[in-house]
This record gives structure tokens, sequence and C-alpha cells, in this order.
């Protein structure tokens, strides 16, 4: 495997300024066997983190993750009482109402 250049910014604590790095990756002792299970390991971390930022969420026994393309963010699923709380928190009343019909438009 070849080498690979990286910039990453690192902050030492928090509150630290971050200082960016140049990081050069020297793959030469690894097979691409051994790269896919360091990006199942990342892959295992991000879908926890996915969990664990959403509130009242509880932990299930069994799920799949949809890997997203590297650079991108993974699309979320809202259930409908998330969707209601998340549109009434950015609503008034009646905007909450109003967007409600519209989105119910959309969908005929």
């Amino acid at each position: 495997m070849n080498n690979r250049e990286v910039f990453c910014s690192t902050k030492r604590f928090e509150g630290d300024d971050a200082v960016k790095t140049k990081l050069t990756l020297d793959m030469s002792g690894v097979t691409e066997a051994d790269l896919v299970e360091y990006a199942t390991d990342a892959l295992v971390i991000k879908w926890q983190a996915s969990i664990r930022r959403k509130k009242n969420a509880s932990v299930p026994t069994e799920a799949t993750y949809v890997v997203p393309k590297p650079g991108t963010r993974a699309s979320t699923v809202m259930s409908d009482e998330d969707m209601f709380s998340a549109l009434a928190k950015k609503y008034t009343p009646e905007q909450f109402e109003a967007e409600l019909r519209k989105r119910m438009e959309n969908r005929a």
C-alpha cells in the first residue's frame, strides 16, 4: 500500500486552539483487508455516536447502518414523533399547522 497524506485539525484539550497537521499515513505494512478492518472499526464508532446523539433513544439489539460515502453524512430517518417534536419547536402553533398541511399536500 502507498503512503497517503491528509490534513487534520487537533486540539490537545477542550478550549485549546486547533493545530492543523499534515499527517502522512505510512501504509506499507498493511494489506487491503487490514484497511477494511480499520474502516469497520471506524464505522462502528460512527454508528454508536449516532445513537448517543439521539435524545431518549434506546440502544437496539439489532440494527443496520447504511454507510455514507466518505466526506458526507448519513441521512437520518426520523420517527413521526421526532419529526412532530422538531417541527413544534421550530414553529408557532399556526405555522406548525400550516407546515403539516403543506407536507400532507406534497404527499398526495
